[in-house]
């Protein structure tokens, strides 16, 4: 994380003026203050901020676009508010659970088919290194698509 900046915007032309900047459903009001005009020059009405998200709703407004808010000056934040550094990494990330993976329990045989002589049905081995017990363990057995066309 990295300080924010603190941007000062400007309006010329005007000694004081309450911008109401609308922001999605809502209004932001900024009050430009501090301008004057005299024979030996203009100064014009400022508002200064650190807040990044005050920041984005100026320079995303129609009035900084068509240049009547300015940006007169960017310096260095004093910290108050935080942002991401796009270059830095994040240090500690903590590693995401993932579900384990479920095998289907097989489709149960339709009425249609047929075999002929005697089945016996073989259990799956269990892995040498798999030492869970599964006794407690309910098979499930899933109807076939056949029987949902009945």
């Amino acid at each position: 994380m990295k300080n924010s900046r603190k941007k000062t915007y400007g309006v010329y032309g005007l000694m004081e003026w309450y911008c109401s900047i609308p922001c999605g459903g809502a209004r932001v009001d900024i009050p430009f203050t501090g301008g004057t005009m005299s024979g030996h020059g203009t100064v014009p009405a400022q508002y200064t901020t650190e807040d990044p998200f005050v920041q984005v709703v100026i320079e995303h407004s129609d009035y900084f676009r068509r240049g009547r808010i300015v940006l007169i000056s960017d310096i260095e934040g004093s910290g108050r508010f935080k942002v991401p550094d796009p270059d830095e990494k994040p240090a500690n990330v903590a590693p995401v659970n993932v579900a384990p993976e479920v095998e289907a329990p097989a489709a149960a045989p339709s009425e249609d088919d047929s075999t002929s002589g005697d089945e016996t049905e073989s259990e799956p081995t269990e892995d040498e290194g798999d030492t869970k017990d599964d006794s407690d363990v309910k098979k499930l057995e899933m109807p076939s698509l056949d029987d949902a066309k009945a």
